[in-house]
């Protein structure tokens, strides 16, 4: 591999990397990050402690490679990313974290780092460029890797010692009382049980963020969240200062996006401002599926009916409009769509809100009546809106109110538009809805020659899931000539022998698909660049 001590180096002195002939080494891959989808892994700086990201990761269902630069909705770029453990991943991959950065030759903690700017996940952006083992030294502890009891419980030392005794321990399952020695977290109230998520789940600063490299997280579960941290909300200075910078955690309308981050979503939530809806109140630790942590019976209606009771039988059909077996009739398929992103996926947003029409512009959250719906307007939405629930109609603009919401997010949307409502066209609901994903082809083909490399892999795997399409050869980080060549072979066949077009499409006064407009779509595509940081 290219020596990363090297690599960083150069970034940090400005040096192009196709200026020089790299040099190249051997390094162990010593620990790697990722089990469930992908996976990412670690090798050792030549400075000991430090560990520095090895530039590809493996998706595990695809059995495939990538650049690392292409794991995240970010736009193309021919630089290459690295990431640092020790300032970065280190905060939330361990229990207690103690990044350690030191004074060079001593054990004295460094009075000084306002030359070093660090990437801390949920804490802001910054770069280890500038970190030199002249001027700064690592010896990073944790407690334990990974995620683990500690986390979610806290310090166990006294917990371990108090149940050595057998006749403590059953006195402890005889009765129902909190135990002193370790903390429960359901047994706190909704606001500091979900804090404890939280501390990873969210975007944050530390008060005292050179104190928080140098010394161990204060933060224990149990602690007011804020006391050690400021939870980075949509009009906080530091978001808006990303997002000038392009990384957009946020739609426009206050929802965050990104995936991981559900905590900043379900705070914005009246169900956690008005109610105690609480993390635990759908997800499990102990006794639930390892890739989303919901249990069982929280996996449909039950985790509202919980507390909205009344929405049983015939009024839970008069309030969706739809059958009450059907997709259309759950109630986070209409209050929590799949608007958050992560992991080349579409995640259920963690803000609950109702459904609200909205133009498609930049960061314009899509709403959850098209996203099932992708082959209807959004002016059939807000007639739908208008006489079912008395809503004020939202102002369109000629194409909105005529094609179809998912071919405008998907060719005239911006990235993040592009990829939700490409994910969508795989997705199970969407595909009853709309009759099947066929009518979709020639904008997924389209989206084979994105600037972005991964809705550019999504638009892969929902052709892929199609009918003639399993065998699609493509690659999504392959050369550009080949995916064009891709899209051409794709389109080609769709068109072969085809004598009707899918009422979502536009077409000529002939009754031919409108090519010609669909280009001109994605011409005026929005370009405005976009980064979901994960």
């Amino acid at each position: 591999m290219v020596d990363p001590d090297w690599d960083r180096d150069r970034r940090a002195r400005g040096i192009a990397d196709d200026s020089v002939t790299p040099p190249v080494v051997d390094r162990r891959i010593v620990m790697t990050t990722g089990s469930h989808h992908q996976q990412t892994y670690w090798v050792a700086s030549r400075w000991g402690y430090e560990l520095l990201q090895f530039p590809w990761e493996f998706h595990i269902a695809e059995k495939m490679w990538f650049p690392t630069e292409d794991a995240e909705l970010r736009e193309e770029s021919d630089e290459r990313y690295s990431g640092h453990w020790n300032s970065s991943c280190i905060h939330c991959h361990s229990v207690a974290p103690n990044p350690g950065f030191l004074e060079p030759g001593s054990t004295r903690i460094r009075s000084n780092t306002a030359d070093v700017e660090f990437v801390i996940p949920g804490m802001g952006r910054a770069s280890t460029d500038t970190l030199r083992p002249a001027t700064a030294a690592l010896y990073s502890e944790v407690a334990e890797l990974g995620i683990s009891c500690e986390a979610c419980h806290g310090p166990a030392a006294a917990h371990v010692a108090h149940h050595r005794n057998p006749a403590r321990r059953l006195i402890s399952r005889l009765r129902d009382a909190p135990d002193p020695t370790i903390v429960n977290p359901r047994r706190l109230d909704h606001v500091r049980s979900s804090q404890i998520c939280g501390r990873c789940h969210a975007l944050k600063m530390p008060h005292q963020k050179e104190k928080l490299l140098r010394e161990r997280d204060p933060f224990r579960p149990g602690d007011d969240l804020e006391d050690h941290y400021r939870v980075v909300g949509f009009d906080d200075p530091v978001h808006q200062e990303m997002s000038r910078q392009g990384s957009h955690l946020y739609w426009n309308d206050g929802s965050c996006r990104l995936g991981g981050r559900e905590f900043l979503g379900q705070i914005a939530s009246k169900c956690y401002t008005q109610g105690k809806m609480q993390c635990l109140s759908c997800h499990a630790m102990h006794d639930s599926d390892p890739n989303d942590q919901l249990t069982v019976e929280m996996r449909g209606d039950r985790a509202c009916l919980q507390c909205h009771t009344g929405f049983t039988g015939s009024r839970l059909t008069q309030h969706t409009h739809h059958a009450g077996s059907s997709t259309g009739s759950r109630c986070y398929n209409c209050h929590m769509p799949h608007t958050s992103y992560a992991l080349f996926t579409a995640i259920r947003i963690h803000r609950i809100k109702s459904p609200e029409v909205l133009p498609v512009r930049h960061a314009a959250q899509p709403n959850a009546c098209n996203l099932c719906h992708l082959d209807k307007s959004l002016e059939w939405t807000n007639k739908r809106m208008a006489r079912w629930y008395g809503r004020k109609p939202t102002q369109l603009d000629e194409e909105e109110r005529e094609l179809a919401a998912g071919v405008l997010w998907m060719l005239r949307g911006d990235a993040a538009q592009r990829a939700i409502a490409a994910w969508h066209t795989g997705w199970e609901p969407a595909r009853q809805a709309t009759g099947g994903s066929d009518w979709a082809v020639p904008l997924l083909a389209r989206l084979l020659e994105d600037t972005y490399s991964a809705v550019r892999f999504i638009a892969w795997q929902n052709l892929k899931a199609l009918p003639g399409y399993e065998e699609l050869e493509y690659n999504f980080v392959g050369p550009k000539p080949r995916r064009s060549a891709a899209m051409e072979s794709v389109i080609g066949d769709w068109r072969s022998g085809r004598t009707d077009i899918p009422s979502a499409l536009p077409v000529t006064a002939d009754g031919r698909l409108d090519f010609e407009r669909l280009s001109d779509l994605w011409k005026r595509r929005d370009q405005r660049p976009v980064e979901i940081p994960e």
